[in-house]
């Protein structure tokens, strides 16, 4: 199941030392917002200024939680930070799923994302709803990937500022995304 599921209006909050070891199922492990609406739970009073997730550790060994979203998004977000996560999955694994996919009603200010090793997901954002207005990378390895590790379906984002990110494409986005400027270097 969900670990953390986040709704009302929060300040800020910090999320350190989560340990994922073989998931049952695809389910996520945080909620921002209400994935589906219901009627005890109002997504739009959803605000939070900002999140902070420090040490995010995924372990599989099956691909029973292959497409899963482990951080989902579908209300807005000020300022969030995702750092020190490592994913590891089944070596020849099926490459699906991501570490943060956008959804419904999602809106990000600043994304920061830094200190993340991938292994076996789709893509590290998937994002799909509304807009990001910066992404900023730094120190990303990936080894068995998909195709990019931002993938954009007719959404969009301001900036993406991107260094030291080895071992996969940076960004796929197809017609009807928006994307506005992109740096990248190696260093």
């Amino acid at each position: 199941p969900f670990l953390f599921r986040l709704g009302g209006r929060i300040e800020s909050l910090v999320l350190r030392n989560i340990q994922h070891h073989n998931p049952t199922d695809a389910r996520s492990l945080v909620d921002v917002g209400w994935a589906k609406s219901d009627t005890h739970h109002d997504t739009s009073m959803t605000h939070i200024r900002s999140l902070v997730i420090d040490g995010l550790h995924i372990f599989e060994a099956d691909e029973r939680a292959a497409d899963a979203s482990f951080i989902n998004v579908v209300a807005p977000v000020d300022h969030l930070v995702v750092r020190n996560v490592e994913v590891v999955r089944p070596a020849n694994g099926s490459r699906q799923g991501c570490l943060i996919e956008t959804r419904a009603q999602a809106r990000i200010g600043s994304l920061f994302l830094s200190n993340l090793c991938l292994h076996g997901i789709g893509c590290l954002l998937h994002h799909t709803a509304n807009e990001i207005s910066t992404v900023q990378l730094a120190n990303v390895l990936a080894s068995e990937t998909g195709s990019a590790l931002i993938k954009v379906g007719g959404a969009e984002i301001g900036t993406i500022n991107a260094t030291g990110v080895f071992g996969a494409e940076l960004l796929e986005a197809p017609p009807g995304s928006k994307i506005g400027q992109v740096k990248a270097s190696a260093a």
